[in-house]
C-alpha cells in the first residue's frame, strides 16, 4: 500500500509518450540543444537516484507559485422516462453548468521522517494560498442548485508530535460552508478553522517507507521511462540541466484520446462514441509538459494546457461542452534545503475525537 502511494507521487516523471516534436517552453531554462535519448536518459537516472536517496536528513519538499486553473462544463441531457415520476421531478431535461477558477495559486509541502522509527520524528507541513471562484447551476432529478461564490483561500496542515493539525481562515471557511449549504441545504456540519487529531500511527507501522522501497519505486520509474519516451524532446540547457519536453496540438490530443479510450459501452452511450464525436480540436488547443533535471536531482515539472470542445448526440439527447485551462510549475528540494513549518500555537487547535490513518 505504501509503495502504491509513493508511486503516485512520482507520476509526473512518467511523461506521456505521444505528440509532436515542437519545442516545449513550459519551465524550460532556454531553448536548449537537442541531445540523444541515451544521453538524457543517463542523466535522468542520476537525477532520480539523487532525489530518492534519503540519507540521514530524509526530507523532501514540493512547491508551486503562480498556478492557475480555469474549468467550465455544461451538460444538458434528456432524462429517460423511467427516471421521471411525480415524486422526483417534473423536469424532463437535466441541465447543469459549472465554472471553477483558481488564480495566483501557491502550494508548499514538506515531509521529514520517511524512515523514522518514532512517531514524534515524523514532521510535515503544507500550505495553500490563492484566489477561488465558483458558479454552479443545476436543474433535474434532485431539484435546483445555484452557487455563486468567490474568495481568497488559505489552508495549512502540519504533522507534529504524533498529531495532525489543520487550519484555515474566516474567508475560506465561510466560502466552503456557503458552497456546501447551497448544494445541500440539509447540511449541518461546518468547516472549523483550527482542528487537530492524533495520527493513529503505531510504532509497528514504522518506518513509513524504507530506502529499499524507494529503490524499488526508482526501478519501476526507470522501466517506464525506457518505453515511454518515443516522441519526447530531449534537450541540454546552458545551466547544465537536461529536460524531457512535449507539446501536443489539438489533433495530437484527440488522437491520444482515441488511442486510449475504452471500447466498452453501456446501454446508454459508449466512451468511444463521445471521443470520436468531439468537436475537432484546433491550434488553440494544446497540452505541454516539461521535466527539468540534472545529476543532483529533479528540479521542476511544468505543465500548461488549454482545451475547449463540445459533444452532441441527438439519439441520447446529450449536449455538453468543456473548457479547461491550467498552468503549473512544481519545484522540488530535499535534505537541508527543505523547511518544515509548525503550528503557531498548538493549544488553540480543537481536538477531534476520530483518528486519522495515513497508512
Amino acid at each position: 500500500m505504501k509503495r502504491k502511494y509513493l508511486s503516485l507521487l512520482l507520476l509526473p516523471l512518467m511523461v506521456v509518450s505521444c505528440g509532436s516534436q515542437e519545442v516545449n517552453e513550459v519551465g524550460l531554462p532556454d531553448s536548449g540543444q537537442e541531445v540523444t535519448k541515451e544521453e538524457a536518459s543517463t542523466h535522468f537516472k542520476k537525477a532520480l537516484k539523487a532525489s530518492t536517496e534519503l540519507g540521514a536528513n530524509d526530507a523532501l519538499s514540493v512547491g508551486l507559485e503562480g498556478g492557475y486553473l480555469d474549468f467550465g462544463f455544461n451538460l444538458e441531457m434528456a432524462l429517460p422516462s423511467s427516471l421521471l415520476s411525480s415524486e422526483t421531478s417534473s423536469e424532463s431535461t437535466m441541465k447543469n453548468s459549472m465554472e471553477f477558477h483558481l488564480s495566483n495559486l501557491s502550494f508548499k509541502a514538506a515531509v521529514k521522517g520517511f524512515t523514522a522509527t518514532n512517531v514524534n520524528d515524523i514532521k510535515a507541513s503544507t500550505e495553500v494560498r490563492g484566489n477561488f471562484s465558483a458558479k454552479m447551476s443545476g436543474k433535474g432529478l434532485l431539484g435546483e442548485t445555484n452557487v455563486d461564490t468567490s474568495s481568497a483561500i488559505y489552508a495549512a496542515a502540519y504533522i507534529k508530535d504524533g498529531y495532525l493539525y489543520a487550519e484555515t481562515d474566516d474567508a475560506t471557511a465561510n466560502a466552503i460552508n456557503n458552497t456546501i449549504g447551497a448544494i445541500n441545504k440539509d447540511a449541518s456540519e461546518t468547516v472549523k478553522k483550527k482542528v487537530k487529531t492524533p495520527l493513529g500511527i503505531k510504532e509497528d507501522d514504522l518506518p513509513l517507507v524504507s530506502q529499499e522501497a524507494f529503490d524499488t519505486i526508482l526501478k519501476d520509474v526507470e522501466d517506464t521511462e525506457n518505453t515511454a519516451l518515443e516522441n519526447v524532446k530531449f534537450l541540454k540547457h546552458n545551466n547544465g540541466s537536461y529536460s524531457y519536453s512535449l507539446n501536443l496540438s489539438g489533433a495530437d490530443i484527440k488522437k491520444a484520446l482515441e488511442d486510449t479510450s475504452s471500447s466498452e459501452s453501456s446501454s446508454f452511450i459508449s466512451v468511444d462514441s463521445i471521443v470520436t464525436s468531439l468537436k475537432d480540436l484546433d491550434e488553440n488547443d494544446n497540452f505541454a509538459i516539461a521535466v527539468i533535471f540534472d545529476d543532483n536531482g529533479l528540479k521542476s515539472v511544468g505543465l500548461k494546457t488549454a482545451i475547449e470542445t463540445s459533444y452532441a448526440d441527438e439519439k441520447s439527447g446529450i449536449n455538453m461542452s468543456l473548457k479547461l485551462g491550467a498552468g503549473f510549475k512544481f519545484t522540488f528540494a530535499k535534505g537541508s534545503n527543505v523547511t518544515i513549518n509548525e503550528p503557531a500555537d498548538p493549544n488553540t487547535f480543537e481536538l477531534l475525537d476520530d483518528k486519522v490513518s495515513l497508512l
